[in-house]
């Protein structure tokens, strides 16, 4: 599957952000050319889909949750315990070193915190988590 320049720099921008305004405008094009060219990265298969995250406010936070497990033979179990609750995960990734797990969320902080309180501190595979809220995103100029 080859992709052109521009599917590419598209990718990498929703990647960032779904703001499709934002996208078409620093890209220089309409907002149906993004739909386009996303639509036909996704029939290439190099997007699998897209997620619409609401932006209601002081009532979405964000945060990062690092997972540390008893027994690193286990983590396909924990990949799908993590997975299972996919409307709030933004990513998920496999890290090497002390933690074993970092997972992007994205909801209510109530919800979040009862989601690593009752699903992820309550597998017997977890040794040790940490959530971490962040209060912005900041871009590096």
């Amino acid at each position: 599957m080859r992709l052109s320049t521009k599917d590419i720099k598209i990718a990498g921008l929703l990647r960032n952000t779904i703001n499709i305004d934002s996208v078409a405008k620093s890209m220089g094009l309409s907002r149906s050319a993004i739909y386009y060219h996303l639509d036909k990265l996704k029939k290439r298969g190099a997007v699998r889909g897209y997620r619409l995250l609401l932006n209601d406010g002081k009532n979405t936070s964000v945060a990062v949750l690092l997972i540390e497990l008893r027994d690193t033979r286990m983590k396909k179990d924990m990949y799908r315990s993590i997975e299972k609750h996919d409307e709030m995960i933004l990513d998920l990734y496999e890290l090497e070193g002390r933690w074993d797990f970092m997972v992007v969320l994205v909801g209510k902080k109530q919800k979040l915190e009862e989601f690593v309180r009752n699903e992820i501190n309550q597998d017997r595979n977890t040794k040790r988590s940490q959530l971490l809220f962040v209060s912005r995103k900041m871009r590096m100029v």
